[in-house]
């Protein structure tokens, strides 16, 4: 019993560090790629319509059925047939919608002129959980399955928070 409950703090300390190690990573990258680009460059298309790309169109079209379905999903009932369906369906957006990023960005701008900023890193991180997660849950292993997902879904959370910075396309929709 006393393990269990040595586990369970752990398991919540555990959870703690990675979200609060996520957000300040998140931060420090996102104030390199402000200050050496990434963000935009002098000869970045300056209207919203140069701007709303075929990447940047899907990349917004699966995102946001993602977050949704991701916070359903984490939060929901586990391990019914309804929640692995869904879970399929969101994995498939998170794969198109990382995909698509490899296409955002200026050619010239970026991490050594590569056009990637150091958001991109949120690609590779979608790249690799999910066939973690994946792995975790057909060897029986339900709680890597859960970490892996809840880190994704939360970088994608603290991602998106840097898709409202201004001069980005979404705070130019949302805010004009």
């Amino acid at each position: 019993m006393k393990n269990d409950k040595i586990t369970k703090a752990n398991d919540k300390i555990g959870i703690f560090i990675s979200i609060a190690a996520t957000i300040i990573i998140t931060v420090l990258l996102a104030i390199l790629s402000a200050n050496f680009g990434g963000f935009a460059t002098s000869n970045a298309p300056q209207t919203i319509a140069e701007r709303m790309t075929i990447p940047v169109m899907i990349h917004i079209a699966t995102i946001v059925p993602a977050v949704t379905l991701g916070g359903y999903i984490l939060w929901g009932k586990k391990g019914d047939r309804l929640h692995k369906m869904l879970g399929k369906i969101w994995c498939v957006l998170m794969l198109i919608t990382a995909t698509a990023t490899i296409w955002i960005g200026a050619p010239g701008s970026g991490i050594a002129g590569s056009g990637f900023s150091f958001l991109h890193i949120f690609t590779i991180v979608t790249f690799t959980s999910i066939p973690y997660a994946v792995w975790c849950i057909r060897r029986g292993d339900v709680e890597g399955h859960y970490r892996a997902m809840q880190g994704l879904f939360i970088g994608s959370l603290i991602a998106g928070g840097f898709a409202f910075l201004p001069g980005r396309i979404l705070h130019i929709l949302a805010f004009g």
